[in-house]
């Protein structure tokens, strides 16, 4: 038995190194293979062998001379032998790779319906400098061992390093590895200008949803491997957090940077993944690193981010980015100051509710209105909502902000009622941030509820940008909030974000035409003609239409041309204080006085 599992083995070695023949070598494994090689992660199954022996084809695809091969096979049970075997393998000469090595072999076979088969190889090279006359010596084995363990720990350290500064699912650097490895480059160079560069993937976290977190990882992926391809000489990128990416990139022009961040907009993916995913665009931000800075790599990334924050999205989802300067290192201070006093501000009431009138285009009588707000300092100076929304959203702070006003505008509102004054509905906005909050729907309704407030005077306002990024659980929260009795607005139609399957899928009750339609209409057909077709479509949608920016008599003209339902702007009103609202719209729209500009 033992002479003929010898003589199979031998078979095993001939196959392996004479001639090569993989493809029966696989025929020979079992199903549960594993083997253990001589490099470092050269550790395996049946699952990727085939893969192991394309690579060494690749490698050399030659044969080898096998000599001083000894064989010894023991049974350990009637099915499972254990085969040690050593031998001498030489490559051909004639092929350019020289190579003579001795190399031993574990070999466990099992045998299954009659026949053996090979369950698992672990091979090893001996040490050659380390003969018995030297092993049997104690003190030259001692000296070698600790050398072993030298090299073994340097190796060890290099491995971890390298493990520490990469990030595991793309292979390029890390944050650490980033910053590591940027700041040594302009370190070396002095003399060179370079632009840092840091950008994320727009709206990331709905095509997570989307197309399955498999395939954002493919995403995330493929853009490591273009960036990295991009990268010239003096030049690294890396993954710093989630699907935020950096990039050094030696600066010779704007002129020139501006090619290249053209060309990576075009080549951010692949054209496999471009044909599958579709609308994956970045937003960025460049900072330009004077020569011999001595600021930290960091703080350059910083200033990226600060010039990437100062970009609004742009409809459509188009890549765009923006270089830093100093006006946004003050604008975040003051930002930052504002962040500041936001919480005792709200407790000294300066947070005032602003309502902006919504005029019939046929009788120009206001019959509904939008509420604002307004950041009134002590010392009478005004801070404009869009100086201060963006910075509540990013710290939460807006959670607690839009309650304060919801509770401020139901609270006016149940003063009219109990002074007689007859209500117009009156649209609101409030974050997206709230749907992190199972309950959000619940405290939404208690508070309007505390005051009496009939729901229909009340309109939610809701964009397509929450849709896409909030997906199925912000349809539920708008359908629960119509079938509760309140009234949906779709706002901002037409920046790029509003889509017909929305409309399809939501039953709105009001469709607010952004500004961006209006603007310039006069001198463009095109524009004239969308205008046109979005009235048409709320009409026949039965919803309500209201144009925002209204700003000339001839813009009002033709809204009111083609049957638009409202407008809004200043050609009518500005956004005045609620106690104004008052007195201007509700009570001399109540004494039946014709409101006309």
């Amino acid at each position: 038995m033992n002479e003929g599992l010898a003589a199979f083995i031998h078979e095993l070695v001939e196959d392996y190194f004479v001639r090569r023949d993989y493809q029966k070598l696989l025929g020979l494994l079992t199903d549960d293979f594993s083997f253990i090689g001589t490099g470092i992660k050269e550790v395996g199954h049946s699952g990727n062998i085939a893969e192991y022996f394309i690579r060494e084809l690749e490698i050399y695809s030659g044969s080898f001379q096998v000599s001083e091969e000894n064989c010894r096979v023991t049974m350990l049970t009637p099915g499972v032998a254990l085969g040690l075997v050593t031998l001498c393998i030489e490559s051909d000469p004639s092929s350019g790779l020289v190579v003579r090595m001795p190399m031993r072999f574990t070999v466990v076979l099992r045998r299954a319906s009659g026949t053996w088969k090979v369950a698992h190889v672990h091979n090893s090279v001996p040490y050659q400098e380390q003969g018995e006359e030297t092993y049997f010596n104690h003190d030259v084995a001692r000296q070698n061992y600790h050398l072993l363990e030298s090299v073994a720990r340097k190796m060890a350290e290099k491995e971890v390093m390298q493990a520490r500064l990469h990030d595991s699912l793309t292979g390029i650097l890390n944050m650490e590895g980033f910053v590591k490895q940027a700041g040594e480059i302009i370190d070396q160079n002095p003399g060179l200008t370079f632009a840092l560069m840091k950008f994320d993937i727009n709206n990331f976290g709905y095509l997570n949803e989307s197309y399955g977190y498999g395939v954002g990882d493919e995403i995330l992926k493929d853009i490591a491997e273009h960036l990295d391809a991009a990268c010239q000489e003096n030049e690294v990128c890396g993954r710093v957090e989630k699907d935020n990416y950096a990039m050094l990139m030696v600066f010779h022009s704007k002129m020139e940077t501006d090619r290249r961040m053209d060309e990576l907009r075009e080549e951010l993916l692949g054209r496999e993944l471009r044909e599958r995913v579709q609308g994956i665009s970045f937003t960025a931000g460049i900072y330009l690193v004077p020569p011999k800075s001595v600021e930290s790599v960091k703080r350059m990334l910083d200033k990226a981010l600060l010039a990437k924050q100062n970009l609004v999205r742009a409809p459509g989802g188009q890549s765009q980015y923006e270089y830093y300067t100093e006006e946004m290192e003050e604008r975040h201070r003051y930002h930052t100051k504002l962040a500041e006093l936001a919480s005792a501000a709200l407790l000294n009431g300066e947070f005032r509710l602003y309502i902006q009138p919504q005029v019939d285009l046929k009788t120009q009588c206001p019959v509904s209105g939008e509420a604002l707000v307004r950041w009134v300092r002590p010392d009478g100076g005004i801070i404009m909502p869009d100086d201060f929304i963006p910075i509540f959203e990013k710290n939460d702070f807006i959670i607690q902000f839009d309650f304060y006003m919801l509770d401020v505008l139901c609270r006016q509102m149940r003063t009219w009622m109990d002074l007689g004054i007859a209500l117009t509905p009156i649209s609101i906005n409030q974050s997206r941030r709230h749907l992190r909050s199972p309950d959000y729907i619940d405290r939404f309704c208690a508070v309007v509820d505390q005051y009496d407030i009939p729901h229909r005077y009340i309109a939610f306002e809701l964009t397509e940008s929450a849709f896409i990024q909030c997906g199925d659980v912000m349809l539920t929260l708008a359908r629960e909030l119509h079938r509760r009795g309140f009234l949906l607005a779709i706002d901002d139609f037409g920046t790029g974000y509003a889509s017909l399957n929305l409309l399809g899928q939501l039953a709105a009750d009001i469709l607010k035409i952004d500004r961006s339609l209006l603007a310039g209409f006069e001198y463009s057909p095109r524009s004239k003609t969308i205008l046109r077709k979005v009235v048409e479509m709320a009409q026949d949608t039965e919803m309500v239409s209201i144009c925002e920016g209204v700003e000339t008599r001839e813009q009002a003209d033709y809204l009111l041309e083609l049957g638009c339902d409202e407008a809004q702007g200043y050609f009518y009103y500005r956004p005045m204080p609620a106690e104004q609202f008052e007195t201007t719209i509700l009570r001399r729209r109540q004494a039946g006085e014709l409101l006309k500009n």
